[in-house]
């Protein structure tokens, strides 16, 4: 079965950030060097993820992208 690439990246997001110590956000620029794609390419990919309800965004200094819910609900 052939995944396609940006479903690929969704999944490396997601486990990216529920590895995340304590849940802490995540900045796109980091998942973006994280995962060797350009930002405004993760940002789509990001939005989608969002829009699903499997993460949220919090536009802060200390801001970023987190999972929706703990892993272990």
């Amino acid at each position: 079965m052939k995944i396609n690439k940006s479903v690929e990246q969704a999944i490396y997001v997601l486990l990216i950030l529920a590895l995340q110590k304590d849940g802490e956000p995540l900045k796109s620029r980091v998942l973006s060097a994280h995962l060797k794609v350009s930002d405004s390419y993760l940002k789509k990919i990001l939005m989608k993820l969002k829009k699903g309800g499997l993460i949220v965004a919090s536009a802060s200094k200390n801001g970023g992208y987190q999972l929706a819910r703990p892993i272990g609900a």
